[in-house]
């Protein structure tokens, strides 16, 4: 399903180069010094040249070759001239004609012609007085750019032109004497007028380019001025070229390179073979003048980023030593920037161009010259990037590999499985599904999906379904749903799809993804303290089978090393989501909620139920229908699940629910922490003085138990968004999406990939910018309420009859308390009261009602002494004990 990924990258990024017809040429000049009148010999063929009315006209002719002028975009009768403004204009096609030292031939002097044989030929008026900046067309090579700009072909053009069958125009005339000038000036005055808001004009004096003129100048007779006015033209900007850093190329290798940063709000990606670019040199005011640096060979120009572009210096100083009038010290370089064919947005990818361009102009001028704990936003870095090869290869060579390498996990998880999906609302209330929930189980061929439906924020239930549609449309029993999360595996009640001590023969080894583990043996029983092997020599992988099993992948374990080590193994494949139910609370209900995670497995030879003790990458735990963040609402030690959150519900009512599917990472072994988890400032999210990324993660956002979507609320590092009730716990996590099914990659390493560039950029941006600061205190209307599980299970315990013979009514010692706690002791580990936690915005109950207990006076006193002794006095009795 790689094919999914790469769609999505040619629907987004690839800028297509070939659909702007674009083609750069060295001509072949077929006439002799001084050109040719009347006709020219062309091959076998005397070929009539155009004809000019009252003057006798010498032309250069120049063979392009037995092209089909479709090629270009043109379209030409055979055996007949056509003027190159009539292609300009009738077929917005621009036909640049230059000199290698940067001087433009005028665009009136050029015709094109197709003979019967197919030949296509250019015939360029030749006018000896022309400044050409020293260069001849009777000495010097002509170069010709063919570019069609695919912009004239969209619906967005056509619906916002001033003249939608005429994109570009075209005034010239050679300067004889002030009138003129004049004719000339009122003809291009006209058509500015007519297109203003829509493009931007070029002005040529000869062979150079120039700015508008501002009145006439005697200096202008016998010069040629023109003007082409492109409508497609966004942006004229000028750099000065002693100012723009120089990097050393790793694209092309060693290669010196100019760097050009546009400073642009937007982000759309300004392909660079639609931009031109000029050397020139200021003369006073907004005047100038100055030669076309031609695209001769790829590295050229290159892009970088969306906005920026490098520029062989090689290139730069060529055409400097070939134009002395340029080889100044105040030279600079004119970036005209046209849209193009595609309104392409910056995606999200590997590099974190987005960050970048969160810093100022500056900033990321010098995140991108100099040394910094980022490397992927350096100009180098950025040129031979993926991201940037996805935007300039041919469609053929545009594969997986490439893809998944621009985007990274971050984003190939988001452009194509992104879990989390909005309720279209309706009569039929439905979701669209990611595309990588079409892909077929290699298993059965049929869907694969666990699809996890939530109401106002609350889990309200879930499903498995084996369609491959995108389009899913809720079940009538949870119509009330606003959000699902959707997810490429299949969910099962109390099964975790792990394989002890077995070898795997399934194609779900390749389409899901796997992980390998081991553990020590002690007296021939597993400890379960499991350590990540994959990619070891503990087992052997063929993702491609062997003939004897049909070609399914097979993982075969290799026992004779893990009996050397003394280690027990097991296989997990990331195509189970385990789904577990704590049992319920009553009716013996100890006042503490702690369970056990439990799961039906082939262990030790046989099928059992027993402890969940591999971690897996992401655990999610609900209490009636709210998310509850770990560390803060819960604790997991092992299998041990302990819940400190104080219910709404009585426990006979109260629903606990576990969820964890993936794997978790080498090097601790454990269940993902969220990335962030705090409380409401402000009504805003994530104001911690750090400065968090999350655009091109697929997060999932809790906020007082309740799941909301990115839009629902508003972080602290961006501007949209809606207010929270300030004091209110949150957490933002990242979902672990398995990459097996579309990409070439594995989970773990790929994903750590994105968790290192993730961390550096956070910190690189956090020294550099300011998050929204909250204007006022905040102000706690209501605290988050949590249970003491020691203190509580000590209260049940007194109401059952615990030390109910006298003993508190005597004095005791630390000892003898000591004694009588002992069982209960281990509960501190989960205990809120011992835990550094926020408790401005906490309040911890000694148990979880919301009605007063009774304790006798000896009671009351001890449970009071507890808290003092083991709790940090940190849970109050008063609001919730009475004595009697």
């Amino acid at each position: 399903m790689g094919g999914l990924l790469v769609q999505h990258a040619l629907d987004n990024v690839w800028c297509e180069p070939i659909q702007d017809r674009q083609h750069t040429l060295q001509a072949a000049r077929l006439t002799p010094i001084g050109g040719s009148t009347l006709a020219a010999k062309v091959l076998w063929q005397r070929i009539p040249l155009p004809l000019t009315p009252g003057t006798r006209s010498f032309w250069h002719v120049y063979q392009i070759g037995q092209l089909d002028s479709t090629l270009f975009n043109i379209d030409l009768l055979a055996d007949e001239w056509t003027s190159l403004v009539n292609v300009l204009e009738s077929d917005r096609v621009v036909v640049d004609m230059f000199l290698n030292n940067g001087s433009k031939v005028p665009v009136d002097y050029g015709y094109l012609r197709r003979n019967t044989d197919g030949n296509l030929i250019l015939a360029v008026r030749h006018l000896p007085l022309t400044d050409y900046a020293g260069q001849s067309l009777d000495t010097d090579h002509l170069y010709l750019r063919f570019y069609a700009n695919a912009r004239f072909d969209t619906d967005a053009w056509r619906l916002t032109a001033v003249e939608p069958t005429k994109g570009i125009r075209f005034a010239g005339r050679t300067i004889v004497n002030q009138a003129d000038f004049t004719a000339f000036m009122l003809i291009a005055d006209a058509i500015a007028t007519q297109y203003a808001g829509h493009g931007a004009a070029m002005w040529y004096n000869d062979g150079a380019v120039t700015a508008r003129p501002v009145g006439y100048n005697a200096a202008y007779v016998g010069r040629h001025l023109s003007m082409v006015w492109d409508s497609t033209v966004k942006e004229v900007a000028f750099f000065d070229l002693a100012d723009l850093p120089v990097f050393t190329s790793q694209l092309d290798i060693n290669r010196l390179k100019y760097l050009l940063v546009r400073s642009t709000a937007y982000e759309s990606i300004d392909y660079y073979d639609d931009n031109d670019i000029y050397l020139t040199v200021p003369g006073g005011g907004t005047s100038f003048v100055g030669g076309y640096l031609g695209r001769l060979r790829d590295r050229s120009v290159r892009q970088l980023t969306h906005n920026a572009y490098s520029i062989s210096k090689q290139d730069v100083d060529l055409l400097l030593a070939a134009n002395p009038s340029l080889n100044v010290a105040t030279v600079q370089v004119m970036l005209v920037v046209r849209q193009g064919g595609f309104d392409r947005g910056l995606q999200q990818q590997h590099n974190r161009i987005e960050d970048l361009y969160r810093l100022s102009y500056a900033q990321i001028l010098e995140a991108m010259t100099q040394p910094t704990t980022v490397p992927e936003w350096s100009a180098a870095t950025l040129e031979a990037s993926a991201y940037a090869a996805v935007m300039r290869e041919s469609i053929e060579t545009i594969a997986i590999e490439l893809v998944e390498e621009a985007y990274g996990y971050n984003a190939a998880t988001r452009a194509v499985a992104n879990p989390i999906v909005e309720v279209v609302p309706g009569p039929a209330p439905y979701v669209t599904l990611p595309p990588a929930l079409t892909d077929a189980d290699r298993r059965h061929g049929l869907g694969v999906r666990g699809l996890f439906y939530y109401s106002d924020g609350l889990l309200i239930g879930y499903r498995n379904d084996n369609y491959r549609e995108r389009v899913h449309y809720i079940p009538a029993s949870l119509a009330s749903a606003d959000v699902v999360e959707a997810f490429h595996a299949r969910v099962t009640l109390g099964e975790s799809g792990i394989s002890y001590d077995g070898d795997q023969v399934s194609p779900a080894l390749a389409q899901y993804g796997f992980r390998c583990y081991v553990c020590p043996l002690v007296s021939g029983v597993p400890t379960e303290e499991w350590y990540d092997v994959t990619g070891s020599d503990y087992y052997y992988y063929n993702p491609n089978g062997t003939a004897l099993n049909g070609f399914v992948p097979t993982l075969e374990w290799d026992y004779a090393l893990l009996d050397a080590g003394n280690l027990y193994s097991c296989v997990k494949i990331n195509d189970r989501i385990y789904y577990y139910v704590a049992p319920p609370l009553e009716p013996d209900y100890t006042g503490v909620i702690q369970f056990k995670l439990r799961e039906t497995a082939n262990y030790l030879g046989s099928t059992i139920v027993k402890d969940y003790k591999l971690p897996a990458g992401v655990t999610d735990v609900f209490m009636d229908g709210a998310s509850l963040i770990p560390d803060l609402d819960y604790f997991i030690d092992g299998a041990t699940v302990t819940v400190v959150k104080r219910p709404t519900t009585a426990p006979a009512d109260t629903l606990i629910q576990v969820r964890s599917y993936g794997f978790p990472l080498p090097a601790d072994m454990r269940s993902d922490l969220p990335r962030e988890s705090d409380f409401v400032r402000g009504g805003i999210l994530s104001v911690n003085n750090y400065y968090n990324i999350r655009n091109d993660r697929n997060i999932r956002t809790v906020v007082a138990g309740k799941l909301r979507l990115r839009h629902q609320v508003k972080y602290a590092e961006s501007g949209p968004g809606v207010l929270t009730t300030d004091g209110r716990p949150y957490a933002i996590s990242d979902y672990a999406v398995g990459v097996e099914s579309f990409t070439t990659r594995t989970l773990v390493p790929y994903r750590l990939e994105a968790i290192d560039v993730d961390e550096r950029v956070m910190d690189y941006l956090t020294e550099r910018l300011d998050e929204t600061q909250v204007r006022y205190p905040t102000i706690v209307t209501e605290r988050w309420d949590l249970v003491s599980p020691f203190c509580s299970r000590i209260i049940h315990m007194l109401l059952d009859g615990f030390l109910n013979a006298g003993e508190l009514a005597t004095a005791y010692t630390d000892e003898d308390v000591d004694g009588w706690v002992a069982p209960y002791i281990g509960l501190l580990d989960y205990d809120p009261c011992t835990k550094p936690l926020d408790f401005r915005y906490l309040v911890i109950y000694p148990h979880q009602y919301d009605y007063l207990l009774t304790l006798d006076s000896d009671q009351y006193r001890f449970v009071e002494y507890l808290i003092r002794r083991f709790l940090n006095n940190r849970t109050d009795l008063t609001p919730s004990v009475i004595i009697g």
